[in-house]
């Protein structure tokens, strides 16, 4: 028996006014992460769209260069209908930070015109965060 997609909520088209959240996590031979947030007037965050790099194997990533992930994530950015022409604030693990093996991913994403503020890595006070949204 093959499951059917479930929703918390109905589907809604998202108001134009509302704020838009980027929230990125790096991976190479894991999986990478990028997922776009709307929140509403009460600061309820809802998950409206992501970018996962997985292959068909589970903790497996994609493999994709720095340059090939943010390049897909800007043209995302400038196409999608919930997300072209809005200013889009993004949170992104420290580690994207660290340029001791060359360029930094936060470097390379600064080329494509994504911008990040760096996330605390405390997974307790994160998930208390995601919870109380």
């Amino acid at each position: 028996m093959q499951s059917s997609p479930h929703h918390l909520i109905e589907p809604f088209d998202i108001p134009k006014s509302w704020q838009i959240y980027r929230s990125f996590d790096w991976g190479y031979s894991k999986p990478f992460s990028c997922g776009w947030w709307a929140v509403d007037y009460e600061g309820v965050a809802y998950r409206i769209l992501e970018l996962y790099g997985c292959t068909k194997t589970a903790n497996e990533g994609v493999k994709w260069t720095p340059p090939q992930v943010f390049a897909e994530i800007a043209r995302i950015e400038r196409e999608h209908r919930w997300l072209k022409g809005k200013k889009i604030r993004g949170v992104a693990d420290p580690s994207i930070w660290d340029g001791s093996h060359g360029i930094s991913c936060a470097e390379e994403a600064d080329k494509h015109g994504l911008w990040f503020e760096k996330g605390i890595n405390d997974r307790i006070a994160g998930w208390m965060q995601v919870h109380e949204r």
